[in-house]
């Protein structure tokens, strides 16, 4: 599968997946924190979204589609940064 992401700013802090080439929404999230920048893997199975005291990792099941959790959104990870002072990302 190929997916297009977009991220809304820092207002609205929407994380959408999209299929590009059926051209519907999979899944849309509210992040909690500001993004500034994101990446995906070389391997294509999740991607990072880097920003205002945040670092995450969604990810992909084995076949390469969104893994949803409960509300259709899509799940994600936390990178423990309790140790770092500062916690501001800009890129990844």
């Amino acid at each position: 599968m190929l997916y297009l992401i977009s991220l809304g700013d820092s207002n609205d802090r929407g994380l959408f997946v999209w299929d590009w080439r059926l051209e519907q929404r999979i899944t849309s999230n509210k992040l909690g924190k500001p993004v500034n920048t994101m990446v995906f893997a070389r391997s294509s199975t999740f991607f990072v979204t880097a920003g205002y005291q945040h670092l995450k990792y969604w990810s992909f099941d084995d076949e390469g589609r969104v893994q949803k959790g409960e509300e259709s959104i899509m799940e994600s990870k936390s990178a423990d940064l309790s140790k770092v002072k500062v916690k501001i990302f800009v890129g990844v």
